[in-house]
């Protein structure tokens, strides 16, 4: 059976699940839940980054750095596929 679930399909509360252990949680608490949908798409990437460097910014000023928010990105992405492979293999069970 294929992943049917989309970034659409994930709630912010299932986000945080995951936040709550990361070593960004800081700073991903800052980040609008939309964005981390967004972290999926590689062609969103690009605004990614910029929103996150807009965060950085204002909170983060030594870190804000492209390079710091391409990781920052990654690791969004990331989270994302965990809730969203989570969530596929609770909905298969």
């Amino acid at each position: 059976m294929k992943n049917s679930f989309s970034p659409k399909d994930i709630s912010w509360k299932e986000i945080q699940k995951y936040i709550h252990e990361d070593i960004y949680q800081d700073f991903f608490k800052q980040i609008k839940p939309e964005i981390f949908k967004m972290a999926l798409d590689e062609k969103d990437r690009p605004k990614v980054i910029q929103a996150i460097l807009k965060v950085l910014k204002e909170k983060d000023p030594q870190n804000a750095t492209e390079d710091f928010a391409k990781k920052v990105a990654d690791r969004m992405r990331e989270l994302t596929r965990m809730v969203l492979e989570n969530k596929y293999i609770c909905s298969e069970e």
